[in-house]
């Protein structure tokens, strides 16, 4: 199975690498921001450009997205946040992939905006503190941090 990582660069996508032994069998690709210190990594990535919170610039990072998606075929896709999720998960949709996304260790009091946004569209939505779930529906789950 194809597994797509989406995080931004730094700790969300450090925490998504901390699940390496959890994809190891498997072909992974990533999808993160253009940053020359995600080259070294031992996977294909894909890099887009940052977007922050600009929803016009969303657009060609999207069309970057889709394009990575047509050439690679994930079949899964996860993500530790940041807003670098939200393309991604919406070409996940539209390629009929599933989706998981793991609330950042960081967030215990308040849930990230990208958790918001994707909570109604991730097919496996993860905690990483228990005390996280009250601030998301029944279709949260605690299992434990990653790092």
């Amino acid at each position: 199975m194809k597994i797509c990582i989406a995080a931004s660069d730094g700790g969300h996508m450090t925490e998504a690498l901390f699940l390496r032994p959890a994809f190891a069998e498997h072909e992974v690709f990533l999808i993160t921001y253009a940053n020359p210190r995600m080259g070294g990594l031992p996977f294909p990535i894909c890099m887009v450009p940052k977007f922050d919170r600009n929803p016009l610039r969303v657009i060609p990072v999207l069309w970057k997205v889709l394009g990575a998606f047509w050439r690679e075929r994930p079949k899964l896709v996860l993500s530790t946040g940041s807003e670098i999720a939200i393309p991604v998960f919406l070409a996940a949709k539209i390629f009929r992939a599933r989706t998981v996304f793991i609330e950042t260790l960081t967030r215990v009091e308040k849930p990230s905006l990208t958790a918001r946004i994707l909570y109604p569209f991730a097919d496996k939505f993860y905690v990483q503190n228990g005390e996280s779930l009250r601030s998301f529906g029944p279709r949260a789950e605690f299992h434990g941090g990653i790092v």
